[in-house]
């Protein structure tokens, strides 16, 4: 039997655990190039973003997102991020 960890590809939005760092500014353009890059990305594609977080003090940091969709043989495609200091 399969287990399932978090949300499906379909219900991914920017507002996941994590979504909360995002700058309110930035919420909206963040959530509908996510939602784009979900719907029309095949495996294997890279995409760069950058917006802005939020640090624990307060601090608002500008980042640099790649997301990668990747098709994992237990879950299907899933978008993986990884963020750097732009």
């Amino acid at each position: 039997m399969a287990r399932s960890f978090g949300p499906s590809l379909a219900q991914t939005t920017v507002n996941t655990k994590a979504g909360h760092i995002v700058v309110p500014r930035d919420m909206d353009r963040v959530e509908v190039w996510l939602k784009k890059f979900t719907a029309e990305a095949e495996t294997g594609d890279v995409h760069k973003l950058t917006y802005h977080v939020i640090s624990q003090n307060g601090q608002e940091i500008a980042v640099k997102a790649n997301f990668s969709m990747v098709d994992n043989p237990l879950y299907g495609k899933l978008v993986y991020q990884t963020m750097t200091m732009a």
